[in-house]
């Protein structure tokens, strides 16, 4: 593949995971499966919030975030693997 090919894919892909593509793809409701559709007229119920890594303290109470963090020291983190293969 050429060079100029694999520069399209790239900008192709970068613009298909863009937060404004994202966003449009939640308001279409094209996301699967249906549990990552926003179902809700609550703009805070949306999976595509801000486009920022780290925000969730703006969405979640101070009681919430320590709930999670509880939850993940009892089951482990469902993503831990994830964070080590990156």
């Amino acid at each position: 593949m050429s060079e100029r090919m694999w520069l399209i894919r790239i900008l192709k892909s970068v613009e298909a995971a863009s937060f404004e593509n994202m966003r449009t793809i939640e308001d279409e409701g094209t996301i699967q499966p249906h549990s990552l559709r926003w179902s809700s007229p609550d703009p805070r119920a949306r999976k595509i919030r801000e486009g920022k890594v780290g925000g969730f303290p703006n969405h979640l109470s101070d009681q919430d975030i320590a709930y999670v963090e509880h939850c993940i020291e009892r089951i482990g983190d469902p993503f831990a693997d994830y964070y080590k293969s990156g």
